[in-house]
């Protein structure tokens, strides 16, 4: 009886929730508590009924869960949403095909079809994500069009563009196998138009002025950068990802590849320069791409023989700045922070030489990665099958079934060091010192305080192997 009730309540609220809008704040509250309401009683139902009874809670959940109000009540906690779906039959990939289908019919506005697109390429669904996304855009660049001028269009057709090429991202960084530029055309064209249209909007601007300032709309001063000055470094940083990753696939020190590095380099300058000093992700994202840029580079250098350990640095020091700035803007468990963590632990694997700090880097990138994510999804399986390989390879099976069974946190770091020992592997190599006083180095104003206390224990670096070698230490240890 419980069963049947929970699931016709559900039924009901799922109902009530996705009607059509009424206005008023009032009316909105009780949308929006109705809306959770429904979410919650659709989890209990499906938790609670079998067979018949949960073939329907699954497709009251299916129908509830794609309603364009649910999806913008669940923006900016996706992950809530997410969940929902994988209680459906066909999960998140029913999900997806479900949405083009119903929001590509309909005709529903841009901004619904890139929210939808968005929430598809959060959770790991990047082809129907992509449909969504490029649809997205070709409408918005329609009803550009018809609104010229208008600040929150322009914004709008712009954010669908950098969606779309943050999609992109994903999903060749859950795949890693492009094998020349033109797979990557859609990466660069979105971001490219994405920064061509906000430029273009602030030239055009009245109060801009010649000093490259933006306009008026959005908050400024201790409210920190506007959110138009933040979708602008988005897009230059997409597209800068783009760059370097197409020169990864060029001839090493062709003037093909110096050219795309050099773009990546001068639109991620162009992105810091819009955030200076800010606590935000996005100005976290742009130095993170600048390191990958970086790394690029020294691994160019390398294939050539030609000295290559100063731009290795120079990518490790912008790493750690990288995660500086992301932990200060939403914390260490963040999307970036996986690839902070698996940069740093392919540059001291297979740059420095540097065992015990790369494996522990790698370790807390797959942990991020799972929080983030979950283990099914294809950025966080990727990491995982990764370092499990390291694993399998150095015979150590124990280590990579806990990575593989998504527990890479079962590894613990003291065992880490024992099984190193026990193989005779050096813990640090002869870079270590040369790390040491770079990372003291720098200075920047997001890297001080507890970051580097937080950041060692976080990584699984004791304090006496801190202190032993000279690795910063911060406020909160000395």
């Amino acid at each position: 009886a419980l069963s049947i009730a929970s699931s016709s309540a559900a039924a009901s609220a799922a109902s009530a929730a996705a009607a059509p809008a009424a206005t008023g704040a009032a009316a909105q509250l009780r949308r929006e508590r109705a809306i959770e309401a429904a979410a919650a009683l659709l989890a209990q139902a499906h938790e609670a009924v079998r067979g018949e009874e949960r073939a329907a809670v699954e497709g009251t959940i299916a129908e509830f869960a794609t309603s364009p109000c649910v999806l913008r009540h669940f923006d900016p906690r996706p992950d809530e949403l997410i969940r929902l779906w994988k209680l459906t039959r066909q999960g998140c990939k029913g999900i997806g095909h479900h949405l083009v289908g119903e929001l590509t019919a309909e005709n529903h506005h841009f901004t619904v079809l890139a929210l939808a697109g968005r929430l598809l390429s959060r959770a790991g669904e990047f082809a129907t994500a992509r449909s969504l996304l490029q649809a997205a855009a070709a409408a918005a660049a329609a009803a550009g069009g018809r609104n010229i001028g208008e600040e929150e269009d322009v914004c709008g057709r712009a954010e669908a563009l950098v969606s779309l090429a943050h999609n992109e991202v994903r999903y060749w960084d859950g795949r890693r196998d492009w094998s020349g530029v033109e797979p990557l055309r859609l990466l660069l064209d979105s971001s490219a138009a994405a920064a061509q249209l906000l430029c273009s909007r602030r030239r055009g601007d009245g109060d801009g002025g010649a000093d490259g300032g933006e306009p008026s709309a959005g908050p400024r001063g201790r409210e920190g950068p506007s959110a138009w000055r933040q979708l602008l470094a988005r897009a230059l940083t997409t597209r800068a990802n783009g760059c370097f990753k197409a020169g990864c696939v060029c001839e090493p020190g062709s003037a093909v590849q110096e050219t795309y590095f050099d773009e990546a380099d001068l639109r991620l300058r162009e992105a810091v320069a819009l955030l200076p000093g800010a606590n935000v992700q996005a100005l976290g994202g742009a130095v993170l791409v600048a390191g990958v840029t970086s790394l690029c580079r020294a691994h160019s250098l390398e294939r050539r023989t030609l000295p290559f350990l100063d731009q290795a640095y120079k990518a490790l020091v912008q790493f750690y700045h990288a995660e500086a700035i992301l932990r200060l803007a939403v914390g260490p468990v963040n999307e970036k922070s996986i690839y902070t963590h698996g940069n740093l632990a392919e540059l001291y694997l297979h740059n420095l030489g540097e065992v015990l700090l790369g494996l522990l880097h790698f370790r807390l990138g797959c942990i991020v990665a799972i929080r983030v994510f979950g283990a099914g999804h294809a950025n966080a399986s990727r990491k995982l099958d990764e370092l499990a390989g390291i694993f399998s390879s150095a015979r150590w099976n124990d280590f990579a079934r806990d990575v593989s069974s998504g527990n890479p946190e079962l590894v613990e770091p003291e065992m880490l060091v024992e099984r190193l020992g026990q193989q005779g592997i050096p813990l640090h190599g002869d870079n270590l010192p040369r790390v040491a006083s770079e990372l003291q180095a720098l200075s920047e104003p997001h890297v001080g305080g507890a970051f580097w206390p937080t950041l060692w224990r976080d990584v699984g670096l004791a304090p006496a192997t801190v202190a032993r070698h000279g690795l910063p230490a911060g406020r909160a240890d000395r």
